[in-house]
């Protein structure tokens, strides 16, 4: 299957195109989200290129983002975001599906993230297991979560 691409009720889910103008839309949602909403400065994205970013469109509008980064035999998930005004609704783990199905098709083994502590429930909910513990990152405390494929 071509995970590319995918339509999950009425949200197209794909990879987006680095520099791109779908892209430059997640790095708004993303900035919105996670730290313009909570007054801290985005991060540097020099990195990027790199990565693998996934959009979540409505309509041509994009509601969800995150991206993928390679890590061995296992993968980063980084910059999770959801409109603030849509959270809660199953979007994010319909993302996470997506997100896991690309990581398998690539050959990883494994996916963790730092985890908001406001986000734990909803990571175990979907699988992931905490390792360690908590820690502060962008003011913020965060723990390593991991989900085996």
């Amino acid at each position: 299957m071509n995970y590319k691409v995918k339509e999950m009720n009425n949200i197209l889910f794909k990879v987006l195109s680095y520099g791109g103008q779908e892209h430059k839309k997640a790095v708004i949602l993303r900035k919105e989200v996670l730290y313009e909403a909570r007054g801290i400065s985005a991060n540097d994205y020099s990195e990027e290129p790199e990565h693998l970013q996934i959009g979540g469109f409505s309509n041509d509008n994009i509601i969800a983002t995150c991206s993928l980064v390679p890590d061995g035999e296992t993968c980063r998930m980084r910059y999770v975001a959801i409109k603030s005004d849509i959270q809660g609704c199953g979007i994010g783990s319909k993302m996470l599906n997506f997100f896991e199905n690309i990581a398998k098709t690539k050959g990883f083994k494994s996916v963790y993230c730092h985890a908001r502590d406001t986000a734990v429930n909803f990571y175990k909910k979907n699988g992931y297991e905490t390792e360690g513990k908590f820690f502060e990152q962008v003011t913020i405390p965060h723990i390593k979560m991991r989900k085996i494929l």
